[in-house]
């Protein structure tokens, strides 16, 4: 008798008296199994604003299996950076907009996204089909009244110092990070609320036939679609302005967002251990 449960999928197809954990049993059966779960797969990744303590990001797919991620760290230790791409149909990547009014969502959102982009840089080539959906929320919008949103410092001048670049749209700021990605045989991004502008057309238009370049990143110096080079002074600048503007922002996400910042200072034995937030600075 099969063990059935909408939260496995594919999975619920094993019979009750197999555990999971028998994939990892050996290389081989690990080989044969996991390109039957994933083959004709959509997943579906959902990133939230939002802070969660020990919550970073959903993935779920067609067949009902859903995972929630604590971490990047969590992510590769459950072996999603051994996704084999190649057998999916596609992957979703859906982004909530962040609240203007907690302008620490921003922040949030920033440094979930570039996990993400982390996580998935190393499989994602020769996917079938990428798609990054930017989704609008209640309270929170990508664009409102023609005018794109920015989220910002109640420190302008700290904010947009004369050390630091103007700050650009989230759209834009977000989206970024996705540069890095490459060898995807179709990808999108779109919103319903602002497709049909030309600037932003034109911006999604480039995002997309950047990550269908076939070199991979750091190799494409100047290209048509991708400048490397560009891409991460640009991904570099944001880090730094967000992580500026973290100092003064107000809200009760901002204050996590500190908490959080604080517990990656430094690691082991006080100040004279490893500090994750110094490193990716530098």
């Amino acid at each position: 008798m099969a063990f059935e449960t909408p939260s496995l999928g594919k999975l619920a197809q094993l019979p009750a008296e197999a555990s999971l954990s028998i994939l990892w049993a050996s290389y081989q059966l690990y080989d044969e199994v996991l390109p039957s779960l994933w083959r004709n797969e959509v997943l579906r990744l959902r990133v939230s604003p939002r802070y969660q303590y020990r919550s970073w990001i959903t993935i779920s797919n067609e067949l009902g299996a859903e995972w929630h991620l604590c971490s990047l760290d969590d992510a590769i230790s459950r072996g999603f950076c051994l996704l084999p791409c190649e057998k999916l149909d596609g992957i979703i990547v859906e982004i909530e907009a962040p609240d203007s009014e907690d302008p620490g969502q921003m922040v949030c959102l920033w440094k979930k996204v570039c996990d993400l982009v982390e996580l998935l840089e190393p499989v994602v080539t020769g996917l079938a089909s990428f798609e990054v959906v930017l989704q609008d929320a209640n309270a929170a919008r990508w664009s409102s009244e023609g005018t794109f949103q920015q989220s910002r410092s109640d420190d302008p001048d700290r904010f947009n110092g004369d050390h630091i670049a103007d700050y650009d749209d989230d759209c834009e700021v977000i989206l970024t990070p996705f540069c890095h990605l490459g060898n995807i045989q179709k990808a999108s991004v779109r919103t319903t609320e602002i497709e049909g502008w030309e600037d932003i057309d034109h911006f999604f238009a480039n995002m997309e036939k950047a990550m269908q370049q076939r070199e991979p990143f750091g190799t494409v110096l100047d290209g048509p679609w991708r400048s490397d080079n560009v891409v991460q002074s640009r991904q570099d600048t944001y880090t730094l302005q967000l992580d500026d503007a973290l100092d003064n922002l107000k809200g009760d996400t901002a204050m996590m967002m500190r908490l959080d910042r604080f517990s990656l200072w430094y690691t082991g034995n006080g100040f004279q251990g490893e500090s994750k937030y110094v490193n990716k600075l530098e």
